[in-house]
């Protein structure tokens, strides 16, 4: 099962291309699991966790490190979670994940670090969708939504500093070729061993952005038969 996560914060458009990212794959015949790295549905648990860590039904909590050993224990749920559904999808796609984890943990409290991940058994995804956008374009289409998260009432300047921190863990980028006779706002570099990132423009017009999604799952399709591991 190839592994997917779609990075970037609040208001980048994650939730938007990964939707199309997944019901291109969908259309084009591959299974498809959707998680999220805050809560997934799949895993009860997760769902409590979340709300000890933004509010809701369980509360929610102030202190970072307290924040962060939730979000770890999520992942680490998560991790079990797919290691036993693996062989009844091809791809596996997650709202965030190890390198949220990875960013949002070391600027907060100083003890996460990719040692203590790995020491964990959080281990990073095959590939990283990262939506980039302007900040002016974030902060609009945050005010839009009109609600305020556990980590978008930090403001403007933290969010803002995750999204430099993700730029800076992901790495440089290369401009892809034109496809389909435009110019494709992605790019890609290998940053850790076996992982690979794409960046999307978010920034584009939607057209162009969710045009650049569906383009990559037609990639990522092509590449799943020497990717699939064997069913027992």
């Amino acid at each position: 099962m190839k592994r997917i996560d779609f990075e970037g914060v609040d208001g980048a458009g994650k939730t938007t291309l990964m939707a199309a990212f997944m019901q291109e794959l969908r259309d084009l015949g591959a299974t498809v699991l959707g998680m999220r790295a805050m809560g997934t549905p799949q895993v009860e648990l997760c769902g409590v966790l979340r709300d000890m860590v933004v509010g809701g039904a369980h509360g929610g909590t102030s202190s970072h490190e307290v924040r962060q050993l939730l979000c770890l224990a999520m992942e680490k749920e998560n991790e079990r979670y797919r290691e036993e559904v693996r062989y009844q999808y091809d791809v596996c796609v997650s709202d965030r994940g190890y390198y949220s984890r990875l960013v949002y943990g070391e600027r907060d409290v100083p003890w996460v670090t990719r040692d203590m991940l790995s020491s964990l058994g959080v281990t990073p995804p095959h590939m990283v969708v990262f939506c980039d956008a302007a900040v002016d374009v974030v902060e609009a289409r945050r005010g839009g939504r009109g609600t305020t998260d556990v980590v978008e009432s930090r403001g403007n300047d933290y969010l803002y500093e995750i999204q430099r921190r993700f730029r800076d863990v992901l790495g440089a980028s290369y401009a892809m070729p034109e496809a389909r006779g435009a110019e494709r706002e992605s790019r890609r570099t290998a940053f850790e061993p076996g992982v690979e990132v794409c960046t999307i423009s978010t920034g584009a017009p939607i057209g162009e952005s969710l045009r650049a999604a569906r383009l990559l799952a037609g990639e990522v399709w092509e590449t799943l038969p020497a990717s699939k591991e064997v069913r027992p």
